[in-house]
C-alpha cells in the first residue's frame, strides 16, 4: 500500500540527480586512470583497520564525505580483473553499460522471481536465454535461468547432469571436492562429512599446495 508520509530515506528528485551525478564522475574518473595503477593493491590489515574500523556512527554522513571515503579508503585496495596484464583468479572485465544496467535494476528493485511482479524482466531472461539455446545448439524447447556468476552456473549444471543421468539421488554417486592454499606454506585440508561424521579426508602441505576428496557415498 502506498503512502504519502515523507521519509527520511527518500531523496526529493534534485537531490538524487546530484548524488547520481557526483557517483557517475568519481567512477568515470578512476575508471579513466586505473590503467595506471598497479594490478593488485592489497593494503595491510593494520592500514584498512585504521582506516575503516570504527564504531557504527551515531549520526549520518553527508554523501559527499562517504563517496570521497570509499575512493580513498576502499576502492583503490583490489585488484584490478579489467586490466590486461590481470592473470590471476577469475579475470574479467566490466563494460559502462553493463554497469548502468546494474545500476537500473538496484535502483528499481528489480524482481524476476514471479510474472506478475517482473513479467518484463521475465520475458528478457527468457528471450536472453533463447539466444544463448540457439548460438549452442540446444533444441528449441531448452530452458534455464541466468544466474549470478560461474560458481553458480557451475552448480546448477552439475545438478541439471546429474537428475538427467541417475534421478535425484543414488546411494553410488562420488562427491569430488578440493582445496588450496594461497601461497603460504603450510598444511591444508578437505574433508568430506556424512551427518556430520568425516567420511573421507585428505591433507597436502607446501607453498601452492592443492588437496582433493572423493567418496562413494
Amino acid at each position: 500500500m502506498g503512502t504519502d508520509e515523507p521519509s527520511f530515506l527518500r531523496l526529493d528528485a534534485e537531490r538524487m540527480r546530484e548524488i547520481g551525478h557526483l557517483t557517475i564522475d568519481a567512477l568515470v574518473d578512476e575508471m579513466a586512470w586505473s590503467g595506471s595503477q598497479p594490478l593488485v593493491r592489497a593494503g595491510t590489515v593494520g592500514d584498512l583497520r585504521q582506516r575503516l574500523q570504527a564504531p557504527p556512527p551515531q549520526l549520518g554522513l553527508a554523501y559527499e564525505e562517504i563517496l570521497e571515503r570509499v575512493f580513498t579508503d576502499v576502492t583503490p585496495y583490489r585488484g584490478r580483473p579489467d586490466a590486461p596484464g590481470y592473470m590471476a583468479f577469475v579475470p574479467g572485465f566490466t563494460t559502462w553499460p553493463s554497469a548502468m544496467a546494474d545500476l537500473i535494476a538496484s535502483a528499481l528493485n528489480l524482481d524476476s522471481c514471479w510474472w506478475a511482479g517482473g513479467a518484463g524482466m521475465t520475458q528478457l531472461e527468457l528471450t536472453v536465454l533463447q539466444w544463448f539455446a540457439g548460438w549452442i545448439g540446444y533444441p528449441s524447447d531448452a530452458s534455464g535461468v541466468l544466474t549470478s556468476g560461474g560458481s553458480a552456473a557451475n552448480l546448477t549444471a552439475l545438478a541439471c547432469a546429474r537428475e538427467r543421468l541417475v534421478g535425484a539421488m543414488r546411494d553410488d554417486l562420488v562427491v569430488y571436492i578440493s582445496a588450496q592454499n594461497q601461497g603460504e606454506t603450510g598444511t591444508i585440508s578437505c574433508e568430506i562429512n556424512v551427518d556430520g561424521v568425516p567420511a573421507v579426508s585428505n591433507s597436502s602441505s607446501g607453498a601452492y599446495a592443492i588437496v582433493s576428496c572423493s567418496g562413494t557415498l
